[in-house]
């Protein structure tokens, strides 16, 4: 072999290494931002936040699976709640009560960041049997602590 040949070949084999290397790159960064566009609550909870337009968005198939018990306080679990959490939200204040005709209970939890304010409930919808309830939470985020025409205690940190 020749020194051309030499030169030539270790050319197309350095610019076949860095094609390769640069399309591994592009693909690797294409499935992180499919990772990012697959979690539609996440999407969800982005776009509530960065309108803050107040529109209530209520996911009803959040939960897979019925329960046959309403957790106490201490122990509710609200997966938009965490989402918020993760992006440096904090919670200001909280409810529960009854959720008259259509379910058995609603709770309320009023959290904020900077002046973002969200309300996230969790309703647990009563079913045919007694016994079972349909959970269910909801979001709606806003520059102000208004929601649903009630002006909410902003003393409260």
């Amino acid at each position: 072999m020749t020194n051309y040949e030499i030169t030539n070949m270790t050319s197309r084999l350095f610019l076949l290494i860095l094609i390769s290397l640069f399309v591994l790159s592009c693909s690797s960064k294409a499935k992180q931002t499919e990772k990012k566009l697959d979690d539609p609550v996440e999407n969800i909870v982005n776009y509530v936040t960065s309108t803050r337009d107040n529109l209530m968005i209520e996911l009803p198939y959040l939960y897979d699976t019925l329960t046959n018990h309403i957790a106490e306080e201490s122990a509710e679990r609200f997966i938009l709640v965490e989402k918020l959490k993760k992006k440096d939200f904090k919670i200001i204040d909280w409810g529960r009560g009854n959720y008259p005709p259509l379910g058995s209970r609603i709770i309320s939890i009023v959290m904020k960041k900077g002046n973002c304010f969200c309300q996230v409930d969790k309703i647990y919808y009563k079913t045919i049997v007694d016994s079972l309830f349909q959970m269910t939470e909801r979001i709606r985020c806003s520059d102000s602590l208004t929601f649903y025409n009630v002006e909410i205690n902003k003393d409260k940190k």
